[in-house]
């Protein structure tokens, strides 16, 4: 079964595309492709806001592992910008804010310049959890996500500095 097919019929999947380099071009290229495969446009309404959440674990300088790539999110919001969405980078680091950790990467200018929202995630709201006792009974998620139609995370594997 294709990576599209599995979409198309609602069942998980992933898909593993192989880039050596951070080139925001060659990302975007292998994302869109991607994307598009799966008529990942089609599904969604035009004009729909998207809130992309990398991890920010404190605001590092680029390269160091404890971060999303600021050449991989950025070239991830460029794809939905060229596509005409709203666009917004979400974040509560455990150090510091999401602004502080996108002008160390050195595109926090850039993102405002390109009309990219950067969104503190400061206020969170309760809901009740997958069970009725223990430690999931109630979920704290930011409220900040509710102003947003889709939110996609942009996850890293996790090497930062709190290990």
């Amino acid at each position: 079964m294709s990576y599209c097919d599995a979409i198309n019929k609602s069942e998980n999947m992933i898909n593993i595309v192989s880039i050596n380099t951070y080139d925001r071009s060659l990302i975007s290229r292998e994302i869109l492709t991607q994307l598009e495969q799966c008529d990942f446009f089609g599904r969604i309404p035009e004009k729909s806001s998207i809130l992309l959440k990398p991890n920010f674990v404190m605001p590092s300088p680029v390269g160091d592992s404890s971060c999303t790539q600021p050449d991989f999110y950025m070239a991830i919001a460029q794809i939905f910008l060229d596509k005409g969405f709203k666009v917004g980078i979400g974040e509560s680091p455990a150090f510091g804010s999401c602004k502080k950790a996108l002008k160390t990467h050195g595109v926090y200018d850039e993102a405002l310049e390109k009309g990219i929202a950067v969104v503190e995630f400061s206020n969170n709201q309760s809901y009740q959890g997958p069970t009725t006792k223990g430690p999931y009974s109630t979920l704290s998620i930011c409220k900040e996500i509710n102003e947003w139609d889709f939110l996609i995370n942009l996850p890293k594997l996790k090497v930062h500095q709190q290990m």
